[in-house]
């Protein structure tokens, strides 16, 4: 990987080319390494520490870092959300979240964390619609019996 990254001829953009994979007549396939998105993970995952111990400025800092080394990773935005949730920043959690759903459509943990924000905003249907389709999605998960419940409670509270 080092003297991969070395060779200027072994660069393209923010792609290091590690081995060629085949050809074909579209041309060559490299398998390579993308430089950004090991960016992004490490802030991502220096995020979720920052959160872990409640730093929640810290933790927007990085996935705001991450977002704009890659804007289209859904991840970062839906962990901006939750931070931003647990700050009480419910408009810019909502608005990361649907950012991180435009991008991606069937992130059941973005899906979950819309619901709990919509929940708190008192969007009864808004979270019940997202939790049913989180649990269409995901309801083997960790999360599904929690859904399950705040759905009910929800479906009582109308």
């Amino acid at each position: 990987m080092k003297l991969a990254r070395a060779d200027p001829r072994k660069r393209f953009g923010h792609f290091v080319l590690l081995s060629e994979v085949g050809k074909g007549g579209m041309g060559v396939v490299y398998r390579a390494w993308n430089e950004r998105l090991r960016r992004v993970a490490t802030l991502n995952n220096r995020g979720l520490a920052f959160s872990r111990k409640g730093d929640l400025d810290a933790a927007i800092a990085d996935f705001t870092r991450a977002i704009e080394s890659v804007p289209g990773h859904a991840l970062a935005w839906s962990d901006r959300a939750r931070s931003r949730c647990e700050k009480g920043d419910l408009e810019g959690a909502l608005a990361d979240v649907n950012k991180a759903l435009e991008l991606d459509p069937a992130y059941p943990t973005a899906l979950y964390g819309r619901a709990e924000i919509r929940r708190r905003k008192h969007d009864r249907a808004g979270a019940s619609a997202d939790l049913e389709r989180f649990l269409e999605l995901a309801p083997g998960s960790s999360d599904a019996p929690r859904a399950r419940e705040l759905l009910l409670e929800l479906k009582k509270e109308k």
